[in-house]
């Protein structure tokens, strides 16, 4: 089984060894993250905008003079929601409103009881602090690579080899799919389901205190990012995954 003889290649592994190996993991990682920079470089280093906030002259006819008569096969309504939410409340950061008010919601309530607003999403800790569009679109291009790198480090904790984990990686990573629900609640739980993954499959492979520390607090970032539904599915089969390792172990 992978699993098996993923457990006993680590008890095989010499300290020399080892460290061979997280070298090599590391210059992947690096190399993984350089490629997705790479692959959206007009959008890091010349601020070209990958949101589909940008086809907002295809949806609203007050923009029509600027329509191009494109047609775009999704509801408009959700990035029209979410983007300014996510506006709101960075303004209400930096201002330090706490609870984070919304004062458009009928007689107002606090965004940190609404899931859709994300307020404590890793993945707008910088938009929050400098809430441009640019730093939305970086924000973006975070979720791909977070995506890439733990699925390499999950391919790899798996017992892949490297060319097997890269590819693995940028498959999953650039998968159009993921892709077109990057700006959705459940894009995300995408991103970081591979990372919740890994972090329950090092756990089953070494049960210590703190990687069930480290695995809970995951948990917790995934709920916090992203749509319900989304999050409770990605634990679900981390879940699944987790004892599956651990009764084949046992």
């Amino acid at each position: 089984m992978l699993t098996h003889s993923s457990a006993s290649k680590e008890q095989l592994k010499t300290p020399s060894h080892a460290t061979n190996e997280h070298l090599l993991d590391l210059a992947c990682i690096l190399a993984l993250g350089t490629m997705v920079l790479i692959f959206f470089s007009k959008t890091v280093f010349w601020g070209q905008s990958i949101s589909k906030i940008n086809f907002l002259c295809e949806w609203d006819s007050l923009f029509q003079a600027n329509s191009t008569g494109a047609t775009r096969a999704m509801d408009p309504s959700v990035i029209e929601l979410l983007i300014p939410m996510y506006f709101l409340v960075a303004k209400q950061w930096c201002s330090n409103i706490i609870p984070l008010w919304n004062s458009y919601s009928g007689f107002g309530c606090p965004l940190v009881g609404d899931i859709q607003a994300t307020v404590f999403s890793p993945f707008r800790f910088f938009f929050n602090l400098h809430p441009t569009m640019y730093m939305y679109n970086l924000s973006l291009v975070l979720e791909i690579i977070t995506a890439a790198i733990s699925t390499f480090l999950l391919a790899r904790l798996l017992g892949l080899r490297y060319y097997a984990a890269v590819f693995a990686s940028l498959i999953y990573a650039l998968c159009p799919f993921n892709l077109w629900y990057l700006e959705l609640l459940s894009g995300p739980v995408n991103s970081l389901f591979p990372l919740l993954v890994w972090l329950f499959t090092r756990a089953a492979y070494n049960p210590t205190f703190w990687r069930f520390v480290i695995a809970g607090g995951g948990v917790g970032v995934v709920i916090l990012s992203g749509h319900p539904e989304s999050a409770f599915f990605s634990i679900a089969f981390a879940s699944l995954l987790y004892f599956t390792i651990s009764t084949q172990l046992a």
